[in-house]
């Protein structure tokens, strides 16, 4: 039958053994692709936390520069009214 152009029941074998294979080869890299995805949507969650954090930072210095200002201010209303006592 091989000279005939049909294959054999050994190269049908070997064709599915084959196109089994392949089709593990694939979904393997669709799962590192899946998995390559979740790394890069993690990355960009820590970029973001990162970027509140500093955002955070900021507000806080802002916080304390305003506090210390009022600190200030009251330091000089305090020295006024110790002034108008005397």
């Amino acid at each position: 039958m091989a000279q005939a152009g049909v294959a054999s029941d050994q190269d049908r074998v070997q064709a599915e053994m084959n196109l089994k294979a392949q089709e593990a080869s694939v979904q393997s890299l669709k799962d590192q692709v899946t998995a390559a995805q979740a790394d890069f949507d993690s990355a960009v969650a820590r970029t973001n936390q990162a970027t509140a954090a500093q955002s955070t930072v900021a507000s806080t210095r802002a916080q304390v520069e305003n506090a210390t200002a009022q600190l200030k201010e009251s330091e000089v209303r305090l020295g006024y009214t110790r002034f108008i006592r005397q």
